[in-house]
Formats: C-alpha cells, structure tokens, sequence
C-alpha cells in the first residue's frame, strides 16, 4: 500500500484504535511491517477506559500543509 500510494501521491492513512498501544506486542501494529504511514487514528486505549478518547497524528511533512 506504501509503495501504491506513494506512486499516486496518495495519503497512507493506518486505523490503529483496533491494534495500536502494544496490543500485538509492538506500540503500533503498522510496526510489524516497517511501513511509515501519513497519518495515524488511535484511540480506545489512550483514557485506560475512563473517558471515551481518540486521536489523530499526522506525520511532519502532513502537519506543515495543515492550517489551523
């Protein structure tokens, strides 16, 4: 998918809420893979269950372009 999107300037976006925060014995399960995505979706384990909570991370070159 790296390569695919990269071909076609496209953005690898990883949904990590299911396998991120060392759910498959490494933090992120993309990790497994040696793939750097774009941007990254967590959530579920970032509270510890408290609060319902998720995140977005982008990498530098994606938040450079982003206007708040």
């Amino acid at each position: 998918m790296r390569e695919l999107c990269d071909r076609h300037g496209a953005l690898l976006i990883v949904d990590e809420v299911q396998t991120g925060l060392g759910r498959t014995g490494k933090l992120w399960g993309i990790e497994h893979f040696g793939i750097v995505p774009d941007i990254v979706v967590i959530g579920k384990g970032l509270s510890g269950g408290l609060y319902p909570m998720s995140a977005t991370c982008f990498s530098g070159e994606i938040r450079s372009g982003v206007s708040a």
